[in-house]
């Protein structure tokens, strides 16, 4: 059963909490947007219609979760969306806290601008979940958080006791202040000339077309050519595409009804003689048009339609003076011949005060050390 409750817990006499577990909730909603308003550019992934298109999907986690709002002198600094689950590591069993989250990105964050008043957000996190009895803990997984998000640089200004960071991945962007030329002057001429090359390739084929669906009236159809053009190949072939996973599915098609709404889910669809052979599912935040899933026809795969839609992606929004960066989300190798910007992605770690937590927390750090002193004797060797 949802459930609203307001709990007090003094903190230096100026903080108090309100938690749910309705992310319809309207008070929720209205702190929310006052966290956000002060944040100076949101992810996607701290957006309440990213959480709102998990639960509503059939991806949604059965463990308990809630959204807990640090309130300080009545105002609302912090929104930190969280569930229960139990985790292995190092052999060892876990009660564990984790960001809600669908976790089919490896991106997260939780929603909090990072400033000095802000730097002992998770002593006050770890100080309200050990006031809840109810739920006992040993670890507060933080993963997938990207370099420069509030969870980076909350701890970067104060790093939590009993904590350990560890680089997980990447996620790559390209920059797009000021024109084309802005975005592609690092590429070199022989890649320029290769797009050019298969721009002349594909167009022998018959005509071109792009088309920028972000209508609400225009994605459901959108979505079903998406849907077609990904499990087109190898991915059909292996039943990996969403067209095969309607878990999944259900999820992306939450995403179009969220973020849909407000115009930011945007599907880019590249077309030959009308059919549909290249296509991007993109939501924007801020100035950011986040690419979450491409796909192009294999039929055409000597002509790279899916590169020719991203160079067409950054023709577009180099000239969109609401749009500066063009983000790959993730770190995959194939973004790399567009010579990217790069944003690491780290998993930390906090561990509690039980038996279990002050054990791992340990070996985690002996693991830790050595790792880095690897890393030494690597580079010395070079």
């Amino acid at each position: 059963m949802v459930h609203t409750s307001r709990l007090t817990i003094k903190m230096d006499n100026k903080y108090s909490y309100y938690v749910t577990e309705d992310c319809d909730d309207s008070r929720l909603l209205k702190y929310w947007n006052k966290v956000c308003k002060n944040i100076k550019e949101t992810s996607f992934v701290q957006r309440n219609e990213w959480f709102n298109a998990y639960l509503k999907s059939n991806l949604k986690s059965s463990s308990y979760y809630c959204f807990i709002v640090f309130l300080r002198n009545e105002k609302p600094v912090a929104v930190i969306p969280l569930q229960r689950h139990i985790t292995n590591r190092f052999g060892f069993t876990f009660i564990a806290w984790q960001i809600l989250s669908p976790n089919e990105l490896c991106l997260n964050d939780l929603v909090f601008i990072s400033t000095e008043a802000n730097t002992n957000i998770f002593d006050h996190l770890i100080e309200y979940l050990n006031s809840r009895q109810d739920l006992p803990w040993d670890l507060l997984e933080l993963k997938y958080c990207r370099q420069g998000g509030s969870v980076d640089v909350a701890i970067s200004l104060k790093k939590p006791p009993r904590s350990v960071t560890i680089i997980d991945n990447s996620s790559k962007y390209l920059l797009c202040k000021s024109g084309i030329d802005n975005s592609i002057e690092k590429r070199s001429s022989k890649f320029k000339r290769n797009i050019r090359r298969l721009w002349k390739k594909i167009r022998q084929k018959g005509e071109i077309t792009t088309h920028l669906y972000k209508d609400p009236s225009q994605l459901d159809e959108a979505f079903n050519e998406f849907l077609e053009v990904e499990s087109s190949g190898w991915k059909g072939e292996s039943k990996t595409a969403l067209i095969h996973d309607k878990r999944l599915q259900s999820f992306y098609r939450s995403i179009l009804e969220t973020f849909g709404r407000n115009g930011a889910c945007i599907i880019h669809t590249m077309k030959l003689n009308g059919r549909p052979i290249a296509s991007q599912f993109s939501v924007i935040a801020g100035e950011t048009y986040n690419m979450l899933k491409i796909g192009y026809d294999e039929e055409f795969k000597s002509e790279s339609p899916g590169a020719l839609l991203i160079d067409e992606t950054v023709r577009v929004f180099s000239n969109d003076n609401n749009i500066n960066t063009i983000s790959f989300v993730t770190g995959s190798s194939w973004s790399d011949k567009w010579l990217p910007e790069n944003l690491y992605v780290a998993n930390h770690y906090i561990y509690n005060k039980t038996i279990k937590g002050n054990a791992c927390y340990f070996f985690e750090k002996g693991k830790n050390y050595l790792r880095l002193l690897k890393n030494n004797i690597k580079q010395q060797r070079r």
